[in-house]
């Protein structure tokens, strides 16, 4: 099976599971430049006590991250309910159907109403709070603290880079086309350090916000788009014919016009007015949802990011 092959119908169990995402394969190469920058450039140009210092931090928090990504990468949040229906499904066992108000129309298995279905991982994940393309996998209920942690492992090795690398490059002597080199691959370690602690800080700051607010990433999203397609419409106003057209369908259409509304009027005073909570998308949808047993209802999070 070819690593980056479309994604077609593949149900993801994890982030290891073909195909693989192109961000997730340039951040493991943007790590092993990282890695190998650190101690073939950093390193060498530290004194003993910083450099023994740079070899102790260093290592570790690289240990603690590359450990922390395999689990949260390895890891699978989707909804227990699907594996346990499914498994019924398999045996020719009986669901109890009863307990679960809601159903995937994309897996035809119930879900939990936490649940929402990743369109990139073709799986309900419980608890869903984002996918992520850097590790291929979805951040659910079951691995968002390995996911936060994470971040604060990236955190930390960016910072033990970021504060060594500005150390060596104050320690490179100049001189001579290999000393250049070396100070041009210090300044470009020193400087992805920086981004990537600015971009990291940034996200936790983020996710704990989220936490207080007592939202999701996907919350969040939603909350967004619904603000922006409320927005829309004051910001695009319709499209407005010349006023010399307007004025030739007005002339001709005003003797109609003034008779439907006549002939709407009279009907109007023989019907009882319907509120805009009593209309008839209103009833038909509520009709529609009491005939429905709740085994049956489809969920309203089957949404795509």
């Amino acid at each position: 099976m070819h690593l980056l092959q479309p994604y077609s119908m593949v149900v993801k169990r994890n982030g290891f599971t073909c195909p693989l995402h192109k961000l997730q394969v340039a951040t493991w190469l943007l790590a092993g430049v990282q890695v190998g920058g650190s101690y073939g450039l950093i390193y060498p140009e530290l004194k003993e006590t910083a450099g023994v210092s740079f070899l102790c931090l260093f290592s570790l928090s690289l240990t603690t991250t590359l450990v922390l990504c395999l689990l949260t990468t390895a890891s699978d949040p989707t909804d227990p309910v699907v594996y346990a229906h499914q498994a019924n499904i398999d045996k020719g066992t009986p669901f109890d159907e009863h307990q679960y108000s809601l159903v995937c129309t994309s897996c035809e298995t119930n879900v939990s109403t936490n649940s929402k279905h990743c369109a990139q991982c073709n799986r309900c994940v419980a608890h869903f709070d984002h996918h992520c393309k850097w590790l291929n996998n979805c951040i659910g209920g079951s691995n968002y603290r390995l996911f936060v942690a994470l971040l604060w492992a990236v955190e930390g090795a960016q910072g033990v880079m970021l504060v060594f690398a500005l150390v060596a490059l104050l320690n490179v002597q100049l001189g001579g086309a290999e000393t250049l080199a070396k100070l041009v691959g210090i300044a470009v370690l020193l400087g992805l350090a920086t981004v990537l602690f600015v971009v990291i800080l940034q996200l936790i700051l983020f996710h704990i916000w989220l936490r207080l607010q007592g939202l999701t990433t996907y919350d969040y999203i939603r909350s967004r788009r619904k603000a922006q397609v409320r927005a829309r419409p004051a910001e695009c106003p319709p499209f407005l014919p010349p006023a010399g057209v307007i004025s030739t369908i007005t002339s001709e259409l005003k003797p109609r016009i003034q008779l439907i509304s006549t002939e709407y009027n009279l009907a109007a005073e023989l019907k009882p007015v319907v509120s805009d909570e009593e209309s008839s998308y209103s009833v038909s949808e509520s009709i529609l949802s009491a005939a429905q047993p709740p085994s049956h209802q489809i969920s309203s999070r089957n949404e795509l990011l």
